[in-house]
């Protein structure tokens, strides 16, 4: 019979908080780049508009699912920080990492919420970039 219990340690909360950092490095890179097309985009539509060109359905379809790509990630980004700042076990981490008696199994529970969100995030990000070099490309 195999022995499905987890072991919760001081090391493994470790481990969690160092892939919180990691992802959290990734995304403000993503986030640069994103920022950084966005920029792009906003010049070239603005060239558009000073040379009275016009944008085909295509890229005007193409800006419309970057624009909302874009809100989603924004709404994503403001229940990420949300749940950073208003999660009551958030302020209590420091405490109960440095007591010997901690229960470490809901550490794990909170940083494996955050983990989830910040995948959910890069995933959103991933796609909005995608969308934007996409748009770029055409314009």
């Amino acid at each position: 019979m195999e022995n499905n219990i987890k072991v919760y340690s001081c090391d493994n909360v470790e481990a969690m908080v160092n892939s919180v950092k990691a992802n959290t490095d990734i995304i403000n890179n993503m986030l640069k780049h994103t920022k950084n097309n966005d920029k792009i985009i906003n010049e070239k539509l603005t060239d558009y508009a000073k040379n009275k060109k016009n944008l085909k359905n295509d890229q005007i379809e193409m800006y419309r699912v970057y624009v909302g790509c874009k809100e989603d990630i924004e709404e994503a980004l403001r229940e990420y920080s949300q749940k950073i700042e208003n999660d009551e076990y958030m302020h209590q981490m420091t405490i109960e990492l440095h007591s010997i008696d901690s229960d470490y199994s809901v550490l794990h529970r909170v940083f494996e919420e955050i983990n989830k969100i910040q995948v959910k995030i890069m995933e959103m990000l991933c796609g909005l970039l995608g969308q934007s070099n996409t748009l770029l490309g055409s314009l």
